[in-house]
């Protein structure tokens, strides 16, 4: 039986290697979404964001409650002893007004107290806006790295499909084993199941995105072509030092610290008294009218235990404070030490696989299959070759997406844009 003639595999060449250079086609394309737009539509949208920008703006009111007196009070009397009391006469009427008065300072304290707590709050919103803008970029990355790959796989398993045909014809015509047509068609298989586990990743990044930026999850998006890498022009010495002095989260931690030392103060005072003045207006029947005076003092000596323990509570919150102080710090500088040596690798590596690997990643792979339709190759060398400049074309995406991650977690510990 004759069979029908296929393509000569050096035909094939020029096929597979414009394969190599095709961008996939998705079927459905959403609009592109840049990265900053992103981090502009969090920042104004975000929950988290919004909810913290509530509770400073909340515990900015404070302070003017605190350091006020208490309302002041009136009060009438009616009299009668040694009478009895009835309702339509009483031998003394007393109209009173009073006021309660803390000891000096402890108002003053209070208030201080109210106002760096709410700086705090402050902080911790400026905190809150760099910790999502960082989670934007990173989920951003994330469905940069799904959908650039997604491209690469979809353009290696057509490629793989390719490679199998020709393998196919080589078996027909005698000059291949059946083993180069099994593992072709292996190799396309297994393309397609990480076709399916990417597009999963792809969809979860997009999600985690939606809910950052309050989008309902059936908005769609696109990541943008590609992502800069430009190198971090601050040495990490300057960034770290940066990270320890303007960080909003050390700078929140050193204002509890104030906050607490202002309590502690005002926990000393719980053992001085404080006051309660009022005058009184008598109008008495069948007797001259005239006018009172009373002052109350309390008493904080009698049961000095509670406020024993009010001051020792307040200096283990200084001390609470303290620790949480050298906490933030550490997390600053340590955070920034891991990022920037994170981000700084994955930018020399994104420009040896680009500038070096894949360059002769892919000589190597055309040499193999120009070998393979001679026969000088066998398949199993087209195939590794085919795999390494797969896997060189996805370290590069992935390199990027690492770079972009680490750059913003580096910007969020700085508190701060990097130039």
């Amino acid at each position: 039986m004759t069979r029908a003639p296929r393509a000569a595999p050096s035909a094939l060449l020029p096929i597979l290697f414009l394969l190599l250079s095709m961008p996939a086609r998705a079927g459905e394309e959403a609009p592109v979404l840049s990265l900053d737009a992103a981090v502009g539509e969090a920042l104004g949208a975000n929950p988290e964001v919004q909810a913290a920008e509530y509770a400073w703006r909340a515990a900015a009111h404070v302070p003017r409650q605190v350091s006020g007196l208490d309302d002041p009070t009136l009060s009438y009397e009616a009299w009668n002893t040694p009478n009895a009391f009835t309702f339509d006469r009483a031998e003394s009427n007393i109209y009173s007004v009073g006021q309660k008065i803390p000891f000096p300072g402890k108002l003053g304290l209070r208030g201080k107290a109210a106002r760096l707590s709410a700086r705090a709050e402050e902080q911790r919103f400026a905190q809150k806006r760099l910790e999502v803008a960082a989670r934007v970029t990173a989920a951003y990355a994330d469905l940069f790295q799904a959908e650039r790959d997604l491209e690469i796989v979809r353009r290696y398993r057509e490629l793989a499909r390719a490679l199998a045909d020709s393998a196919r014809a080589r078996y027909e015509s005698g000059e291949a084993a059946q083993q180069d047509v099994i593992k072709a068609d292996l190799e396309r298989t297994r393309l397609e199941t990480e076709l399916n586990d990417l597009e999963e990743t792809r969809r979860g990044a997009l999600a985690r995105l939606n809910a950052l930026l309050d989008r309902p999850q059936s908005a769609g998006a696109r990541a943008a072509a590609d992502l800069p890498l430009k190198p971090i022009a601050v040495a990490v010495d300057a960034l770290e030092r940066a990270a320890s002095e303007r960080r909003p989260a050390v700078r929140a931690a050193s204002l509890e610290v104030d906050r607490a030392e202002t309590e502690r103060r005002l926990a000393r005072r719980r053992y001085l008294p404080d006051f309660e003045v009022r005058g009184s207006r008598w109008i008495n029947e069948g007797a001259d009218n005239g006018y009172g005076a009373l002052l109350v003092v309390n008493v904080p000596w009698v049961w000095r235990g509670k406020h024993d323990a009010a001051n020792a509570e307040a200096r283990e919150r200084e001390r609470a404070a303290r620790a949480m102080l050298r906490l933030e710090k550490n997390v600053a500088t340590g955070g920034v030490r891991e990022l920037y040596a994170r981000a700084d690798r994955a930018r020399r590596n994104a420009a040896i696989v680009r500038t070096a690997l894949l360059p002769q990643a892919r000589l190597a792979f055309e040499s193999s299959l120009a070998g393979y339709g001679v026969g000088e190759n066998d398949f199993p060398s087209v195939i590794d070759a085919f795999e390494s400049l797969r896997y060189l074309e996805t370290q590069a995406v992935d390199e990027v997406a690492v770079y972009v991650r680490a750059r913003a977690g580096l910007e969020e510990m700085v508190g701060e844009p990097i130039p």
